[in-house]
């Protein structure tokens, strides 16, 4: 019998059982169940990850398997003799009952797993601590995201048949082939936006990129705003203004007030009035801010997987992507954009909440004074990668101010839906209280 490998948890009985079982019980589902379920890293006895691999490789051929089409098959390789030859393998079943209850040596092994990928996580971060490239709290927020994943149990994250993923969708073939009737998307309170996209859904991720003072941010709190007022808990991460900033924003949205009078305290009584009586129904609303500077991918993912838990929360927003911090700081350029992107890809996938996140728009296209489009997005490869939504604000008053007739008009242009046409929406921006709305009448600036 090979020698154990020592010093990581491990049960050589479970693994033999598991292997064994593979021919034991003449049922080709078992074995299907084995190798669907086990990988080779889940055997810590290096023969057994060898036999295992042999069985994988024979049950994905058809063959059946026994000790002798696994030794031919050892054999032909030249790795016979170092797992200890047909001895071994006629060991492995000696004495072997048929066995009922190999799923519970399936779940043995797949927790001793677990606890040596923690083993190695904490060294590694151990290790990483020591080199002091990193700050700790990157490390930190690696190490959690990095713990969660290794002790997943979560087994739709792997291959699996259609017939399958039919057979154990857990809300039922009716659910499942009405999507439209069961999983309405969570609608974003402007009407022909919703009409174009269905609203948001779980995993999917909405870019919203503007130039400078084109609106974004106010686009953003107006959508969490309608959401929020659904009783749809949001979480908005504001990486660039503070708490006190987004309160007085939406709150002089909810009261029709100029944003830049309440600063001043120039309101007039009834003004007053409307933003106390605001700053109430705001008060109500289930949205949740975080203002800390400096998040990466993996703060979000924990922050916003602890909000999920908490609050159930249903759209996180990030206010903008461009001065987040990516997990590896030595990371630069479009090689630190691209990783942004994709590690917030991942989150979303994993916590299952829809992102609307901000982008900035490069300069070029607003000193062209046209229209913006997806190549206008900073490092727009990774942003327009990771998207099922690429939306973008353009207000053409921003650059013919003495035109009238442009006052208040805004295009949302929806450059990529994944699943619909893209098209061009006409919204009303009104500047002074800092709001988007559909087909509104003029509104005169306040003074």
């Amino acid at each position: 019998m090979p020698e154990e490998e020592q010093g990581l948890p491990s049960n050589p009985y479970a693994e033999k059982i598991c292997l064994a079982t593979c021919w034991v019980s003449k049922h080709k589902s078992v074995v299907n169940e084995i190798v669907t379920k086990l990988t080779a890293d889940d055997f810590m006895l290096s023969a057994n990850r060898e036999i295992f691999r042999a069985i994988t490789d024979l049950a994905n051929k058809g063959v059946a398997i026994d000790c002798v089409t696994v030794g031919n098959y050892l054999l032909s390789r030249g790795k016979l003799e170092s797992i200890g030859g047909y001895t071994y393998l006629a060991y492995l079943d000696e004495g072997m009952p048929e066995i009922q209850n190999y799923a519970s040596y399936i779940e043995i092994l797949q927790t001793l797993t677990a606890r040596r990928r923690i083993i190695y996580l904490t060294d590694a971060a151990s290790k990483r601590s020591f080199l002091g490239d990193e700050t700790p709290q990157t490390i930190a927020s690696g190490l959690i995201t990095s713990l969660r994943e290794a002790v997943s149990d979560d087994e739709a994250e792997g291959p699996e048949s259609i017939a399958h993923f039919i057979d154990h969708y857990e809300k039922g073939m009716d659910h499942l082939m009405a999507p439209g009737r069961h999983e309405p998307g969570l609608l974003t309170g402007f009407l022909h936006v919703d009409e174009a996209t269905d609203g948001f859904h779980q995993d999917e991720i909405w870019v919203l990129g503007g130039y400078a003072a084109s609106g974004k941010t106010a686009l953003a709190l107006n959508i969490a705003r309608n959401v929020a007022r659904r009783k749809e808990p949001v979480a908005i991460f504001s990486l660039e203004m503070s708490k006190r900033s987004l309160f007085y924003r939406m709150i002089c949205t909810e009261a029709a007030v100029s944003y830049i009078r309440f600063r001043r305290g120039q309101l007039s009584d009834s003004e007053e009035s409307r933003i106390r009586e605001a700053a109430s129904i705001i008060y109500d609303l289930p949205i949740y801010i975080d203002s800390r500077g400096g998040i990466t991918p993996a703060d979000y993912w924990n922050r916003a997987e602890s909000l999920v838990e908490k609050y159930d929360i249903q759209l996180a927003i990030i206010d903008y992507v461009q001065i987040m911090q990516a997990n590896n700081k030595r990371l630069m350029g479009a090689d630190r954009m691209s990783t942004i992107c994709l590690d917030l890809q991942n989150a979303t996938k994993k916590i299952h909440v829809p992102l609307l996140l901000l982008s900035q728009l490069s300069r070029v296209g607003k000193k062209e004074k046209r229209k913006p489009q997806m190549d206008d997005l900073k490092e727009s490869s990774s942003l327009e990668q990771i998207a099922d939504v690429v939306s973008l604000i353009y207000r053409e008053e921003q650059y013919n101010r003495d035109n009238a007739s442009l006052r208040g008009k805004a295009t949302l242009i929806l450059d990529k839906v994944r699943n619909a046409e893209s098209k061009q929406i006409a919204l009303k921006y009104i500047g002074w209280r800092m709001a988007f709305e559909d087909e509104l009448e003029e509104t005169e600036e306040q003074s």
